[in-house]
């Protein structure tokens, strides 16, 4: 199987991921004929909303440290997966 075929697509009419040996050339999902996507938008937009709730979180710290005259290490995040990391960690 090649590195293609391995891929993940994801066939918006039938919600499902399928591997790359069921996709058209065309990127067309053999099975319904539709229009395949190399990413899940259902996923996607979770991982958003993860990383919104997650800097929420975060400013809620930082607002309440700077009432309370707390100081509150101040961090760089490099993506929205470090993001939810930090914030659960509290």
């Amino acid at each position: 199987m090649t590195d293609e075929e391995r891929k993940e697509w994801w066939c918006p009419k039938c919600r499902d991921e399928i591997d790359g040996s069921h996709v058209t050339f065309d990127e067309v999902h053999e099975v319904c004929g539709y229009r395949v996507l190399d990413y899940n938008p259902d996923a996607e937009l979770k991982r958003l909303r993860e990383a919104v709730d997650a800097l929420q979180v975060n400013l809620r710290i930082f607002i309440h440290a700077h009432e309370t005259g707390n100081s509150v290490p101040i961090f760089v995040v490099k993506d929205a997966e470090e993001c939810c990391r930090r914030a659960k960690e509290g």
